[in-house]
């Protein structure tokens, strides 16, 4: 996938974003519309470069991984909304480095070690927090973890679009954007609605229950999500 295009920094703050602030800004703009999480984590005692936008160019400097790595991440975000559609989160940055943390190992076969990822997180989570973070982000979404690229592609010019600018409203994205087999769970479910079933289809309803599990498993200490129910 061709790498996004990154309109140069601007002068003033450019030495917070590290040559991402386009990116940086976007993606900012994207968690935020989803989850409603604020740009600067719960507690205040943090610098200015955990706030949410400065936070993900510090992480795309770190790393130094490809562009794909970081759409694939709000893909992941986006699935994780559409099976929890009420699901808010109190921290942006919890969000996006699962989301990028798990991306990453899905397109690299020798990618960071977690104790790696609290650097790149500027230890603002200790090491069993994103061991954590991780089990949680990979559990909701069922392990559905793979993109394949002509989504990649897709998504990408039609996030470009939506949220390259900060003026809204943004819109939501529907599971077929980012989800093919979600696709094919509702794709079931209305196959048997059609035939006059009056519950869904076996599939379908392994799905809808395995996600009920999940949440009600983990969310009593989750880190990722607020209070939700799924879809």
């Amino acid at each position: 996938m061709p790498p996004m295009s990154q309109p140069a920094p601007s002068r003033r703050g450019a030495g917070h974003y590290y040559g991402h602030e386009y990116i940086a800004r976007l993606c900012t703009r994207f968690i935020t519309h989803l989850f409603a999480c604020p740009e600067y984590p719960p507690s205040s005692t943090l610098q200015l470069q955990a706030r949410l936008p400065q936070f993900i160019a510090y992480t795309l400097h770190r790393t130094n991984l490809h562009p794909s790595v970081t759409c694939t991440s709000l893909i992941l975000l986006q699935r994780l909304k559409n099976r929890f559609p009420t699901a808010q989160g109190s921290s942006g940055q919890r969000l996006f480095i699962s989301a990028f943390m798990v991306a990453s190992k899905v397109i690299y076969d020798d990618t960071y070690s977690n104790e790696s990822w609290t650097f790149v997180a500027q230890k603002l989570f200790t090491l069993r927090e994103i061991n954590q973070m991780e089990r949680e982000m990979c559990n909701y979404l069922d392990w559905d973890l793979t993109v394949d690229n002509s989504t990649l592609s897709c998504f990408e010019d039609t996030l470009k679009q939506d949220f390259g600018s900060s003026r809204g409203p943004y819109p939501s994205y529907f599971s077929q954007v980012v989800s093919k087999r979600m696709v094919e769970v509702a794709s079931s479910a209305t196959a048997a609605v059609s035939l006059g079933q009056h519950h869904a289809s076996p599939v379908a309803f392994a799905e809808s229950s395995r996600h009920k599990w999940v949440f009600s498993y983990l969310n009593p200490s989750s880190l990722l999500l607020d209070a939700a129910s799924p879809n």
